[in-house]
């Protein structure tokens, strides 16, 4: 996922990394070329679209439970009595 959020894919992402003043070397992932600036805007538009389209299917199937939504606890069972 994350490859191919870089520039849709061919990226290849690893190598030196500081995080909070550690350096981690990592291997290197994908034989694509090392992703650029250029390819964050694609990254965003990707993650954006990905976003959307899950929420819609998301919002899809909620809708095809059964259900009440009404969004009230629902009523306690009726006591049921036997009569003799």
């Amino acid at each position: 996922v994350v490859l191919s959020a870089t520039n849709g894919s061919y990226s290849r992402l690893g190598g030196t990394n500081a995080y909070d003043g550690v350096t981690e070397r990592r291997p290197w992932l994908g034989d694509g070329r090392v992703p650029g600036p250029a390819d964050i805007g694609r990254a965003v538009r990707l993650s954006r679209a990905v976003t959307i389209a899950a929420t819609g299917i998301a919002a899809l199937v909620s809708l095809g439970q059964p259900g009440d939504r009404s969004g009230r606890a629902p009523a306690p069972p009726a006591a049921h009595r036997c009569h003799r």
